[in-house]
């Protein structure tokens, strides 16, 4: 669902985890890219 919302608003989603670092690193690179 909020990935849907975020594609329909070319919006950056993604699901991250502090636990498991799981997308943590890919969150970074893609705010760098925004730039």
């Amino acid at each position: 669902e909020a990935q849907q919302y975020a594609d329909e608003h070319g919006i950056l989603f993604l699901e991250t985890s502090a636990k498991t670092g799981h997308n943590v690193n890919e969150l970074f690179y893609e705010i760098g890219e925004c730039k």
